[in-house]
């Protein structure tokens, strides 16, 4: 299954989305990050002046609990506190490729 998170500058206050913006040296490792979330099989990041995008690839997981955990984790990684989740859009399997 996949899992799409994503906040873009129309959704966000811009000091606040400059705040989630993944500077070019910092990728790989906030990536990594990700990647090492459990659950998670593949990791990819976008990060433009525009949006910030994470898509994930589950471990065959289906289950509500782990989508929750994931986005919970990921949301965590890329705003450095708990909570969050209302600044973001969140999609999974089909819902993701019509964003």
């Amino acid at each position: 299954m996949i899992l799409g998170i994503w906040a873009t500058y129309r959704r966000l206050p811009t000091r606040m989305f400059e705040q989630l913006a993944v500077p070019a040296e910092g990728l790989p490792a906030r990536l990594c990050t990700v990647a090492a979330v459990p659950g998670v099989r593949e990791a990819f990041i976008l990060s433009t002046c525009n949006r910030v995008e994470v898509y994930v690839a589950l471990d065959g997981a289906e289950a509500d609990t782990t989508v929750s955990a994931v986005t919970a984790a990921v949301i965590r990684i890329l705003t450095a506190q708990a909570g969050g989740q209302d600044l973001f859009s969140i999609a999974t399997g089909d819902e993701v490729t019509r964003h």
